[in-house]
C-alpha cells in the first residue's frame, strides 16, 4: 500500500466571472445543448474563439487553483498559509468533492470528514443527536458504530444540555464545538479543517488542537488544516504548504514555510505610511520605531471640537489585518505633544505585525497613520501568552 493518502496531480480550478445563467430557460436549454454538442455556446459573451483577441479569453475566467501538485502522507499534520484569495478553501472544497476540479486528478485513499463553515453538514431542522447520526450514516457507518462514539461525542462537544435541542436554534460557537466534534470523533481517515475555529473560544480552540495532535499521533490520521492564525499552524502543523495566487509557492518544515509566507508579505508592502482621516486636522510627525521605542508627534487643530477623541495605538495581524493587541493612551486634549512609548516583546508571542495609530473613539475614527513597514515583535512561545495590554506598550 502507498505511504500517500491523497495525491494531487497537476489540479486546476477554473471559474467563469459574470452570470452563470442566462436569464431565460430557453436559452439556458440551447447553451446545455451547444456544451453537450462540443460547440461554441451561443448565448455566450465570446460567441467564437477565432473572432476573440486570446487575452479576452482569460479574462473570462478566473483561476483559483492552477497546477497544483501535492502528496500528503498518512498520519500527516499539513498546515495551509496564504492571503485571502490565494485558494486555501478552494483545496479543501475539491478535496471533499463539494467541487470538481477543472482539470488533473486527485486519488484518495481512506474517508474524509470535513468542517469548512459553521453548520457544515448539518441540517438545521434537525436536533444534535440526529445530526451525529446523519453525519455518521454519510460517512458509512453503522448505527452500532455511531452509538460506540455517541457519548464521547457529546461530552468533547460540551452541548449535552442542547443535544435534542434543533441546530438552527444553536448559536455559532455552539455549531463549531458540534461540529469539530462529530468530524474528529466519527470513523474517518483525513480531517479537512478551514478556519471556521476562530468562531470558538479560546478554551475549546485548544482543546481542539490538541485533539487534531492526538489524531495524527495516536491514531495515524491524516490532518489538513487551513488557519490565518500562524501560532496555531506553527504548534501543531508537522508540514506547510504555502499557497499565492492559486499556485504552490513553497512547501516544507513549518517554520520555514512560515518565515518565506511572512516575507513574502514583507516584500509586497509599499513604502509611504497608509493616512486616512484630514491631514489639516490631525498630523503624526517624526515616526521612529525600533521594534522597541516608540516615538512620534502629534498635532492637530487646536480650533476643532476634541470631545471624546482618544489616542490608541494597535498592532494588527499581517493575515488578515485584524486588530490583535491595542493601547487606548487616553483623550488626546490631555496628550503630551510628544509621545514616547516602551513595548515590552516579553508580555506577548512572537509574529509579524503591522503598528496603527488611530483617533477617535471605540464607535468612530477620525484619522489614522499606518507605517508600511512589518515589524516582528514579542517572543518565541510554543503556546499563546495570555497577555494585559496595558502592560505591552509602557509610557517612557
Amino acid at each position: 500500500m502507498s505511504e500517500y493518502v491523497i495525491n494531487i496531480d497537476n489540479v486546476s480550478k477554473k471559474y467563469r466571472l459574470g452570470v452563470i445563467s442566462t436569464g431565460s430557460l430557453s436559452r439556458d436549454i440551447q447553451s446545455l445543448w451547444s456544451r453537450f454538442m462540443k460547440k461554441d455556446d451561443p448565448n455566450s459573451k465570446i460567441s467564437s474563439k477565432k473572432n476573440v483577441i486570446p487575452s479576452t479569453l482569460d479574462d473570462e475566467y478566473t483561476y483559483a487553483l492552477r497546477n497544483i501538485n501535492l502528496n500528503i502522507k498518512k498520519g500527516e499534520i499539513l498546515g495551509i498559509i496564504g492571503k485571502n484569495g490565494a485558494g486555501k478553501s478552494t483545496i479543501l472544497k475539491v478535496l471533499s468533492r463539494i467541487t470538481p476540479p477543472t482539470s488533473g486528478s486527485i486519488k484518495i485513499n481512506g474517508r474524509v470528514s470535513s468542517l469548512l463553515e459553521v453548520g457544515t453538514g448539518f441540517h438545521p431542522d434537525l436536533t444534535g443527536k440526529e445530526n451525529i447520526f446523519l453525519n455518521g450514516a454519510i460517512l458509512g457507518m453503522t448505527r452500532l458504530e455511531i452509538f460506540e462514539r455517541y457519548d464521547e461525542i457529546v461530552d468533547f462537544s460540551e452541548v449535552a444540555k442542547y443535544i435534542d435541542t434543533p441546530v438552527k436554534r444553536y448559536s455559532s460557537g455552539m455549531r463549531i464545538r458540534l461540529a469539530f466534534s462529530v468530524a474528529a470523533h466519527l470513523n474517518n481517515d483525513i480531517l479537512l479543517v478551514d478556519e471556521v475555529l476562530a468562531v470558538g473560544d479560546a478554551q475549546f480552540r485548544d482543546k481542539c488542537i490538541k485533539k487534531m495532535n492526538n489524531l495524527s499521533s495516536s491514531d495515524g490520521k491524516t490532518v489538513i488544516f487551513v488557519s490565518h492564525n500562524l501560532n496555531i499552524i506553527k504548534s501543531i502543523c508537522t508540514q506547510c504548504l504555502f499557497l499565492k495566487d492559486g499556485k504552490i509557492e513553497k512547501l516544507g518544515k513549518t517554520d520555514d514555510i512560515i518565515n518565506d509566507y511572512l516575507n513574502d508579505l514583507k516584500l509586497n508592502e509599499s513604502k509611504s505610511p497608509i493616512v486616512k482621516g484630514d491631514e489639516r486636522k490631525y498630523q503624526i510627525k517624526n515616526f521612529s520605531f525600533d521594534n522597541e521605542k516608540l516615538k512620534f508627534q502629534i498635532s492637530f487643530d487646536g480650533e476643532i471640537k476634541l470631545n471624546d477623541n482618544h489616542l490608541f495605538i494597535e498592532l494588527l495581524s499581517t493575515a488578515n489585518n485584524s486588530t490583535i493587541i491595542f493601547k487606548n493612551l487616553g483623550l488626546l486634549k490631555n496628550l503630551k505633544s510628544r509621545i514616547n512609548l516602551k513595548v515590552n516583546n516579553n508580555k506577548f508571542t512572537y509574529s509579524q505585525y503591522r503598528l496603527r495609530i488611530r483617533i477617535g473613539n471605540m464607535g468612530k475614527t477620525y484619522y489614522i497613520f499606518e507605517p508600511a513597514s512589518i515589524f516582528e515583535l514579542g517572543v518565541h512561545q510554543s503556546e499563546s501568552i495570555q497577555y494585559i495590554e496595558t502592560e505591552i506598550f509602557e509610557e517612557i
